[in-house]
Parts: C-alpha cells; structure tokens; sequence
C-alpha cells in the first residue's frame, strides 16, 4: 500500500470492522432450537448453522468482512471501491490468486491493489468464485473474458465466449468491438467487425458509430462495404467527425473534420459517389451544413 491511500483505506476499514460484528446478528432464528435460541443468540458466529452445505457458506461470505483475511482496492481514482475477501477461497478457485497469496513469491499485504479492471468486474470475477454464479451484462462480456483470462478461470472464459454472440445488438456493436480490440482478442474482434460490415446498412446508421475511437474507426472504413454507398460511408465519417469535434471542444469547420477524420479520409472512393446521390443524400443530411460538405469534398479530392 502507498501513503496516499493509507488513511482513507484504515478509516473506511473501521467502518467494516464494524459491519462485520453487525453481520454475525443479521440472520433469523427460526430455525434454532427455541431452548437454545436465547444462547445462540450470543454466538457471534452463528451464521454457519443455517448453511446447508459448503457452496452456501462460502457464498454468504461473499463481499462480507466476516472472517474476510484480505481487502481489494480496485479501480481509479476517484471511482475505486474497498472488497473484502478471503484468501483461502480465492486460492481454491484460482491458481494466479494460489500463487499470489501462496507461492514462493507470495504477497504478504493483506491490501492488494487492482488497477486494469473497474470494481463491478472485479466483483464479478469474485461472485463466480465464491458461489459459481455468473453475473453477465453485456457491457461486461469482453471486460469479465479479461478478469478469466488473468486469474485462469477457464471455465469463466469459456461462459463469456459463449454469451459473447448473444449480447451483441445493434446498440452495442461498436462498444464490442473496440473493448475486443482493447482487450487483446483478435479472433471475437473480426467476429464483431464482419457481423457491422454485413449489415452497414443498419449499423453505420447506429449511434453508436460516433463514439468509437479514431484507430477503430480506421478499421471499419478499411472494409470493403458493399451493402451500402460510398456516400453513405461519408455520411458515417462525417457524423463521427462532428462528434470528436465536440469531444475535443472545437468548431465544426472542414479544416477541422479533415483534421480529425486524418487518414481515414484516404479510405474513401469519392471518384464512386454518385453527384445526384450527393446532392440527394449529402446536402439534404443535416450532418453538416452544406458549404462544409462542399469544402471538405474539394480539401480531400485536392490531397
């Protein structure tokens, strides 16, 4: 642990010292002998006796400080979170947390920070290990594949990859691809890319489009598109371009689009766009006002 997170860290540990005495008196007793009731009411750690069998108890233990033995800072600031856990069961489910807390060159400090990967994947990544349930959301496929992959939990890896074709709409094809990309997946990166290419028609259309990033961008447009137009496709430059302009707090200018479209601009066929498709599809799109069009088409034709 740093200095910088020492304080915060033992104040909020306080608070969950607490929290784990008040858990030891949160389940019901109705199902205690009403003889004994009074005195295993006392019992600080009078949990276990309901629990039917070991997958119950380690799941009741799940994000609990209750004989919790090693806290996870995860996240960035300022967005992190606290998670406790237990070494002994995350040792069992994973032969990276094994080595960690165990091994030869094992981490002694009962506080491990976690940078690469946001608390609610984390905290999925550890609801799998104690209860082997799996909690999928699809902005959370391609993330939680990355948790699998980096604490070996093949049989996480392997749920993911089979939902992966399940979750992908037309809202979130773009996001897929980009996190595919990011996070190291070339064969379900190609997966998403052919499924946009294939039906351009309905996702360069999509809204999402305008909120990729320019090196995803690149390689959309360096697919052959044949169901739709080369208008159509600088229809599709031309609304991410107005969007990065917005990101980067600048006017919509054409030396502006050209200057945030970059390279990509070389991937159109703009000797293929038909005029009367142009004046029909361009001029009447609203994207940008129409001398912009004009100005941006004469930049590009004169590079």
């Amino acid at each position: 642990m740093t200095s910088e997170t020492d304080g915060s860290f033992n104040s909020k540990l306080m608070l969950t010292n607490n929290q784990r005495r008040r858990e030891s008196f949160d389940l019901p007793l109705d199902f205690l002998n009403p003889a004994i009731e009074e005195f295993e009411y006392m019992l600080p750690f009078n949990w276990q006796a309901k629990k039917a069998g070991v997958l119950q108890r380690f799941s009741f233990l799940f994000n609990k400080e209750t004989l919790s033995d090693v806290h996870f800072i995860v996240g960035i600031e300022p967005n992190t979170q606290i998670i406790p856990a237990h070494k002994f069961i995350l040792s069992i489910g994973s032969a990276v947390f094994d080595a960690m807390f165990n091994g030869p060159m094992a981490n002694k400090n009962d506080v491990i920070v976690i940078t690469d990967m946001e608390p609610k994947v984390f905290m999925a990544v550890l609801k799998y290990l104690y209860s082997d349930q799996v909690v999928l959301e699809a902005d959370m496929t391609l993330p939680l594949l990355y948790a699998a992959k980096k604490y070996a939990l093949p049989m996480l890896d392997k749920i993911c990859r089979d939902s992966f074709h399940k979750c992908m709409t037309k809202d979130n094809i773009f996001q897929l691809l980009m996190q595919a990309r990011m996070f190291d997946e070339p064969h379900l990166a190609v997966t998403v890319l052919d499924a946009i290419i294939n039906n351009a028609s309905v996702s360069f259309n999509a809204p999402g489009l305008a909120n990729i990033d320019h090196e995803t961008l690149c390689v959309i447009m360096e697919r052959d598109t044949r169901e739709i137009t080369e208008c159509d496709r600088f229809v599709a430059l031309c609304k991410w371009a107005t969007a990065e302009c917005s990101r980067q707090k600048c006017k919509v200018t054409p030396q502006n689009v050209c200057r945030v479209l970059g390279k990509v601009l070389h991937s159109l066929k703009f000797d293929e766009i038909d005029q009367e498709e142009f004046s029909t599809k361009i001029l009447q799109s609203e994207v940008l006002d129409d001398h912009v069009f004009v100005e941006i088409l004469n930049t590009v034709r004169r590079r």
